[in-house]
């Protein structure tokens, strides 16, 4: 498993230190700045295209030290997982993807998964990668699993369709959830008391008011019941949700993105119908070139569900300034809540308030995409 490959990290996680500024993490390790495996060369400030062929002359997951496979995997129509843990002998044919470890792990287990691998595909995000994600998530026992994913101009590192699994007991965030997640949890139960009456309506309206510093707060959005819009945050995303079988989280007639061919329940529910309404969304953010993250995680409210989170953001080539010496860098991670330092300086005098700056003014779109992007989430049902 994972911890019997810890000799072929480049970085040890016990270099790491951290501390907690409200639900936000701060770590740094001079050894993960300086002997990370390297990412494809970019031109910093050069527009980074979301959808790019794949290349298969850069580095790719088939290249990788086969030492590094942990284990292959193989989903089936109606999502069980089948698992084939590596062994010198090992070998599972048609894989829907390849778990490796990271040799530059953020936190312990942290593994990436690469999605059909030998197909060679681009790091551009598929139903069936989320249908995958969503399924890893229901197989797992831990509440703090969380599967992610950068696009092309979001910090991906690669051009070689793949997600990360962390998991984030140990590092210091309350209940082990990240700064989104909290955020999104304040939106839901404030959106549910104060629009309860004009949930039925697929674009309820939100607040506006203007604090003494100036800056303009919209609060409450809520699109659907099974979206909304994470405005307690200072990079603005979208939460869909999974609507159970039982009823929860009752769904009021809205879709998002709809699909006529979802192999999943007649009422809708399931994660299947979740990966569909995601994509769906996501599919328009790849057509417009916007870069975005992806969280994939279990509700806080009922552990036999899931939420994704789809972040709409800014290109990496936006993200220029320096803060205390270094660069704050936002791929997905950090925009969720566990941030990188670059040096001791860093580490040491980071501020919440320069992590919410600096996501608010370099990573979160500006207000007139937003509004087209929010546009994009809401799609109503053709009755």
């Amino acid at each position: 498993g994972w911890e019997g490959r810890k000799r072929l990290f480049r970085t040890q996680l016990s270099w790491f230190r951290r501390r907690t500024l409200g639900n936000f993490v701060v770590q740094y390790s001079s050894q993960h700045v300086t002997k990370k495996r390297l990412a494809v060369k970019k031109d910093e400030n050069a527009m980074v295209p979301v959808i790019q062929q794949f290349n298969p002359h850069t580095f790719n997951f088939n290249k990788i030290n086969p030492e590094e496979v942990i284990a292959d995997v193989r989903m089936y129509e109606l999502g069980p997982l089948s698992w084939l843990w590596k062994t010198k002998k090992s070998r599972l044919r048609d894989v829907t993807a390849r778990v490796m470890i990271n040799i530059s792990p953020l936190a312990p287990a942290h593994c990436v998964v690469a999605v059909r691998p030998k197909n060679c595909l681009p790091q551009i995000l598929t139903r069936d990668s989320l249908e995958l994600g969503l399924a890893m998530l229901k197989d797992s026992r831990r509440s703090d699993i969380k599967v992610l994913f950068n696009s092309l101009g979001a910090y991906a590192s690669q051009n070689h369709l793949h997600m990360h699994i962390v998991y984030l007991k140990g590092l210091g965030f309350p209940e082990d959830r990240l700064a989104l997640e909290h955020a999104a949890s304040e939106e839901s139960s404030t959106s549910s008391s104060t629009s309860s009456s004009s949930t039925s309506s697929s674009t309820s309206s939100s607040s506006t008011t203007t604090g003494e510093n100036g800056e303009e707060k919209k609060r409450n959005l809520r699109l659907s019941s099974s979206l909304i819009r994470v405005d307690r945050y200072p990079v603005r995303s979208f939460r869909f949700s999974e609507i159970s079988h039982n009823g929860n989280r009752d769904h009021d007639g809205d879709s998002v993105g709809a699909s006529g061919d979802d192999h999943c329940s007649q009422d809708g529910s399931g994660y299947f119908a979740l990966a569909s309404r995601v994509h769906s969304f996501v599919r328009k953010l790849q057509e417009q070139n916007i870069a975005h993250n992806v969280l994939m995680a279990k509700s806080a409210d009922d552990g036999n569900l899931c939420d994704v989170y789809v972040i709409p953001r800014q290109n990496q080539c936006k993200n220029n300034t320096v803060v205390l010496g270094e660069p704050l860098k936002f791929a997905v991670v950090e925009v969720c809540g566990l941030v990188l330092a670059r040096s001791d300086e860093q580490m040491d005098n980071l501020t919440e308030t320069h992590i919410r700056t600096e996501m608010a003014r370099n990573v979160c779109l500006p207000p007139d995409d937003l509004e087209r992007v929010t546009a994009f989430a809401v799609r109503k049902k053709k009755r």
